[in-house]
């Protein structure tokens, strides 16, 4: 039976076969970076230029504002993240003497998440307009703000003339973790109204105040109203300092007029507790 042929094999053909077994990943590696480099460059002598002359046009410098303003509300988004005006629920106008009255306002910070740093406001009565004070109202804080020493000669003011209050220049500051915040907390016991004839004062407030909040405080301003039924006969207000973390304190508010008809007592605590230099540190 015929054997088949054989090829006889050089010794330069066996030097390039085993150059090209030893070599062929770099040989690989160098066709892929000659790959790169052409795409290179076509990209900067064909695409490039392409590219940088749409890019100038006054169409595809404002395509992305466009798109972004068809595809967002934005006077809605602010809408909903911009702080609520101050709620005013009621106003009342209380005597403090003769032709003088005060005004209480009940206001409410509708606001879970900002807090009115400061924040201006004045009110109208009986045709006069006091000066401009500031305060600050806490996230979703509801409290009394007493405005004092309206004077008329109409002695049925308190009955016929309305209050307002006017509010601007708010500081409005978010909170980071409003799910977070807590509202100062305060305990009053025995709160009584009592006779105390003297020269300056007809009847007292007394009672106990103690602190239950995370934190101590430097001031806090106390309101009494004081109520026939429904309706607010008198206020007054007394300040205390220093109050600290589970702390009882007496209080003594007074007042110059007689209140025996005086069938209900509102106290209310103000202070504030994201103000930094009214907290005392634990």
């Amino acid at each position: 039976m015929p054997q088949p042929e054989t090829q006889d094999i050089t010794d330069k053909q066996l030097k390039f076969s085993y150059w090209y077994l030893a070599s062929k990943k770099f040989i690989r590696r160098g066709l892929i970076i000659l790959l790169l480099i052409a795409n290179a460059v076509i990209y900067f002598k064909v695409f490039y230029p392409i590219i940088s002359y749409l890019a100038y046009l006054p169409e595809a410098r404002t395509w992305p504002e466009q798109m972004i303003d068809q595809s967002v509300n934005w006077s809605k988004a602010r809408a909903l993240i911009a702080p609520k005006n101050i709620v005013v629920n009621k106003s009342e106008v209380v005597p403090a003497g003769s032709g003088i009255y005060d005004v209480i306002t009940w206001v409410k910070n509708p606001n879970e998440q900002w807090y009115a740093r400061s924040i201006e406001y004045s009110v109208v009565f009986a045709g006069q307009k006091s000066s401009s004070a500031t305060t600050y109202l806490l996230p979703g804080e509801e409290r009394v703000i007493v405005t004092r020493n309206f004077h008329t000669t109409d002695p049925d003011a308190g009955e016929t003339e309305k209050s307002t209050i006017q509010f601007e220049n708010a500081d409005w500051q978010m909170l980071d973790n409003p799910e977070n915040y807590l509202l100062p907390e305060f305990r009053t016991d025995n709160v009584l109204l009592e006779d105390l004839s003297d020269q300056y004062t007809k009847h007292r407030v007394t009672g106990k105040l103690t602190n239950l909040s995370l934190f101590g405080f430097r001031s806090l301003e106390l309101v009494v109203v004081l109520s026939q039924g429904d309706k607010p006969i008198a206020v007054s207000t007394t300040t205390l300092q220093d109050l600290a973390l589970h702390e009882t304190r007496p209080i003594d508010i007074r007042f110059t007029q007689d209140l025996t008809a005086a069938t209900t007592i509102d106290l209310f605590v103000i202070t504030d507790n994201l103000n930094k230099s009214n907290i005392i540190p634990v």
